[in-house]
């Protein structure tokens, strides 16, 4: 059955009832678990089975039977190659229940239905009399990026507290390493920490406002009493060269969840090691050499540099042990600190660790300096021991014998104190501190901001305002219903002094603001409720909502227009309207042109001043195993009830696009890059609304033979007025671009912005394509009304 649930559009913001399957929560779940991911892990799977073929035989050679314990056994490939290693009982306990009856289902297809018994249950909520004795082999894959965050060492000491023998036992994997290494790389510390603003970066600009200030002498001194500018004060020492982050942003310690990324796809000159990488925690997972697992420790590590820099990020990986003698090494490791580097596993359920020290610390060569490493039961954080800072040895102490059995302790680690971390994502925080793209705003707006300009913004988490202010914008105004962004923007607001400039607002509730001459409606734009580029298009209906709401309607004789139904076509009463055209077949911009009812808009400036969603066929390297690529036979195990149940549950639940940051996935073109939809955001050009649709449809040839196995899908914007440039061109420096970067290149990997997500659509079975001999069918849908987007792709013979 379905029902009816609300949800906010993200593109219109609206309210909105959609159809939705009673058993979507429980389908999405299913397809999001991630097992695909794991199964295509070809190297976890065959040292996972040297590990439980060493406890096998050393069970067997000590006269004793092998009674496995496969703890989390998902799709039950680990109990399936332990019954094919001679393992003579084997229990697997899975608590989620789809896959529970998922892995019954592989284990009959099997033919192991009789020498292998599931538990559904959470291994901590089971006892021996579970098991019908104690296991003397455990194998179990609980980790995650940061090794502990599933649980692992809860799992592991109730394993072998209650369910594992006291005299013999071997666990596989045996032990674990946690390796760190500090480096200096700028790169990821803009994702962390919140960076000035240069505004007043050219010549030209300093000589066009020695100009302006010229010629309107007369007006200075009416401009300084007018309390709506800001103070003469104000423009000759807020105005000055940089927006500075508040002193409470800049000693905020950060966001405490971990950042984890693809290490790999770190260009060698982002990042200069400090210290080579070294083991900082080790965990006895069978409980034997060290006593019972620790919870919570603090170590204070010393490290010597190895360049001359500044430490401000700790990278951090970990290595498995996968038999008793430590000589089978599962390493998480990026290239540069893997033992076989020239032969190296994808995955993406497990990457590498980013973690950002409180404070940054500048040494030499040869000098030595300490990483204080902390762990509670699911997390890791890291800081730099300075030498003006107390050491904190007694309270880690202290900390280390508070509660050994919950793992509670005083010290939480890393967490936001000035909001800005908690209002906008890492991915917001580089953006804003993106050089580029901040200097093409800046060198786009000084275009149009003069001593008149009274500014709206509706992006959020935008300092957008606080350029156009330092600009020597008259007034602006920023749009900030969430409280969150609303602090982290007034405090931006007077750590830069521009309180008489700016203006921030919850809502347009305020009937004072009706009474502005706004003439600048502006924004990134950015909106945190978007998960997908096009999301964006939320300035759209925002900008459209603006023109209406600060609108002055003049006086005219009454005449019939020719867009006499504009109103009967608006929607809910909402200041929205129509476009002329509703198709483009031929592959021109589609040139949304508005009704002249919008003439209210002269004069009316909109920045950005259009917009185009873009898309490239392309080969992923690895990509799409996590959502395109059926498992069939792994370790020469049929998995095809796990494909059935992951194809039907992602039919169920999946969006047609989902989004991905690209730049840490390595795809090769297998078209050019292509238009689906433009949009112009002048004022006499909306068009929002009505009963109409938006559609393109066409054909893209190939440009290299090879597998097609997704589409990626973009957002760019376009600054300038008037400018009639395709988004294609990519020095085009009014263009600020959400995806591609460079020109596409057949067999060359393709050049992402490390500072957007990007939508994929992974086709299903890959698709085998020859050049010259298959196109790709392409065809977008925009439905103004309900702001909704329907892309459809695919691969068809040429002879179609």
């Amino acid at each position: 059955m379905s029902t009816f649930v609300s949800r906010i559009s993200p593109v219109t913001g609206r309210l909105e009832w959609v159809m939705q399957s009673d058993d979507y929560d429980y389908h999405q779940e299913v397809a999001r678990s991630a097992y695909g991911d794991m199964l295509h892990d070809t190297e976890r799977n065959k040292l996972y089975e040297v590990g439980l073929k060493h406890a096998i035989k050393w069970m067997h050679e000590k006269g004793k039977q092998a009674f496995v314990l496969d703890i989390g056994t998902g799709t039950g490939l680990l109990s399936m190659i332990a019954v094919r290693a001679g393992a003579d009982k084997v229990v697997a306990c899975e608590a989620f229940k789809p896959i529970a009856e998922c892995a019954l289902k592989v284990i009959e297809a099997n033919n192991m239905a009789d020498k292998i018994t599931i538990i559904k249950k959470r291994s901590t909520e089971m006892n021996e009399l579970d098991l019908g004795g104690r296991a003397n082999i455990l194998v179990a894959e609980v980790f995650d990026t940061e090794l502990i965050g599933e649980g692992a060492l809860g799992t592991f000491h109730h394993a072998c507290s209650e369910l594992l023998d006291q005299n013999d036992r071997i666990v596989v994997p045996s032990a674990a390493h946690i390796i760190c290494q500090p480096v200096s790389c700028p790169f990821f510390r803009g994702w962390h920490e919140f960076k000035e603003i240069k505004i007043h970066d050219d010549k030209n600009y300093e000589h066009n406002r020695a100009n302006n200030n010229t010629s309107s002498s007369s007006d200075t001194t009416a401009e300084a009493s007018t309390t709506d500018k800001c103070s003469s004060s104000n423009q000759s020492s807020s105005r000055c060269k940089f927006i500075s982050p508040p002193k409470k942003v800049k000693c905020c310690t950060g966001a405490p969840s971990v950042h984890d990324v693809q290490l790999n796809r770190l260009a060698h000159d982002h990042f200069l090691p400090i210290g080579d990488p070294k083991i900082v925690f080790s965990f006895d997972f069978t409980e034997t050499s060290g006593g019972p697992l620790k919870f919570i420790e603090h170590e204070s590590v010393n490290f010597q540099a190895v360049n001359d820099g500044v430490i401000d990020c700790i990278f951090m990986w970990w290595q498995l042990k996968m038999d008793m003698n430590g000589e089978v090494i599962l390493s998480t490791a990026p290239r540069w600190g893997h033992p076989t580097p020239n032969d190296m596993q994808w995955r993406d359920h497990w990457m590498q660790a980013v973690y950002y020290p409180s404070k940054v610390q500048k040494v030499v060569r040869g000098q030595e300096f300490k990483v204080n490493c902390h762990h509670d039961e699911y997390s890791l954080w890291f800081d730099l021991s300075h030498p003006d800072v107390i050491s904190s040895s007694s309270t880690s102490k202290m900390l280390v014998d508070h509660d050994q059995s919950t793992g509670s302790s005083d010290n939480r680690g890393p967490g936001c104190t000035c909001s800005a971390h908690i209002a906008c994502s890492r991915t917001r925080v580089a953006m804003l501190n993106d050089v580029e793209r901040n200097r093409k705003y800046i060198r786009a707006l000084k275009k149009v901001i003069n001593e008149d300009s009274v500014c709206f913004c509706t992006s959020d988490d935008s300092l957008l305002p606080l350029i156009a202010a330092k600009l020597g914008a008259k007034k602006v105004i920023s749009l900030q219903p969430n409280q969150l962004s609303r602090q982290f923007l007034q405090s931006y607001v007077e750590a830069n002094d521009l309180q008489n400039c700016v203006k921030v607002v919850s809502s347009l509730e305020d009937e004072q603001l009706k009474k502005e001459n706004v003439n600048i409606i502006m924004g990134d734009p950015y909106y945190s409720t978007s998960l997908l580029p096009w999301h964006n298009l939320h300035f759209l209906y925002a900008k459209t909502e603006l023109i209406n709401y600060f609108s002055k309607p003049k006086k005219a004789k009454k005449k019939k227009s020719v867009h006499s139904d504009v109103t009967d076509n608006n929607i809910d009463g909402s200041p929205i309207f129509f476009a002329d055209q509703t198709k483009d077949l031929s592959g021109d911009n589609l040139n949304l042109k508005a009704p002249s009812l919008l003439s209210r808009g002269d004069g009316l400036v909109i920045f950005p001043c259009s917009a185009s969603i873009r898309a490239i066929a392309v080969q992923f390297e690895n990509l799409h195993k996590l959502r395109g690529s059926p498992v069939n036979i792994c370790e020469g195990f049929d998995l095809r009830p796990f494909d059935q149940l992951m194809s039907y549950s992602s039919d169920q639940s999946d969006a047609y696009l989902e989004p991905h940051p690209l730049w840490e996935y390595p795809a090769i073109p297998m078209t050019e890059d292509f238009e689906l939809l433009f949009f112009n955001f002048d004022p006499n050009a909306c068009i929002v609304g009505g009963v109409r649709q938006l559609e393109r449809e066409g054909l893209v040839e190939f440009i290299s033979s090879g597998t097609c196995s997704g589409i990626a899908v973009w957002y760019s914007i376009n600054t300038a007025l008037n400018d009639q440039t395709d988004e294609t061109d990519f020095a085009n420096d009014n263009v600020l671009i959400g995806g591609l970067l460079s020109p596409p290149q057949p067999g060359q990997t393709l050049n992402w912005d490390p500072y957007s997500r990007q939508g994929v659509h992974f086709f299903k079975i890959p698709q085998v394509v020859d050049d010259g001999k298959f196109r790709l069918k392409f065809k977008t849908v925009f439905q103004p009304k309900t702001g909704e987007f329907e892309f459809k792709f695919s691969v068809i013979s040429c002879k179609i």
